[in-house]
């Protein structure tokens, strides 16, 4: 009985999960022209916002792979280091 409890709840929880992502784009509604702003500082901050959002991942991707990299490389100097012994 209690496994048909959870699978009721996994299900429950997919669906929930679903309905939000069919759901939430629809709040988040811009205009589709967006390089038709009226002011100057509408424009700068369109801007702003865009390379902001664009090279966040992508720095965060580098201090991802850079850290794994170093840690590697301590790894193997330690093992190179204490395997000598």
């Amino acid at each position: 009985m209690m496994g048909m409890r959870k699978l009721a709840c996994a299900v429950m929880l997919l669906c929930s999960a679903l309905l939000v992502l069919f759901v939430v784009p629809s709040w988040a509604e811009a205009c589709a022209v967006c390089g038709s702003v009226q002011t100057e500082s509408t424009r700068k901050a369109f801007v702003g916002t865009t390379a902001f959002m664009t090279f966040l991942p992508i720095g965060m991707l580098f201090l991802v792979v850079g850290w794994y990299i170093r840690r590697t490389l301590e790894k193997e100097e330690q093992e190179g280091r204490f395997g000598d012994r």
